[in-house]
């Protein structure tokens, strides 16, 4: 039973379950703190083995947003200069 309860949780986390299978797994785990254990063991492994990738940070932003606001004849350029804008 439990090689088949581990082999859903690793199915489920793949989202490779049906509907049903989901929601009838799901109804074990509600049940069975142990298999929760073993979930959250098995999410932990999965996200060191396929880390998600991190979003790239658009570092020439900060230059953008100044030259929008300098060309914007709204804006009086004289409030904005190159130092007024800090990068962190």
């Amino acid at each position: 039973m439990s090689e088949q309860i581990n082999a859903q949780i690793s199915e489920f986390i793949d989202g490779e379950l049906s509907e049903e299978a989901s929601a009838a797994f799901l109804d074990i785990l509600s049940t069975d703190s142990k298999h929760v254990d073993t979930l959250h063991r098995y999410v932990a492994i999965r996200e060191m083995l396929h880390p998600e990738p991190l979003l790239q940070a658009d570092v020439d932003l900060v230059s953008r947003v100044r030259n929008e606001i300098q060309s914007d004849s709204e804006v009086n350029s004289d409030y904005l200069s190159e130092g007024d804008v800090t990068v962190v």
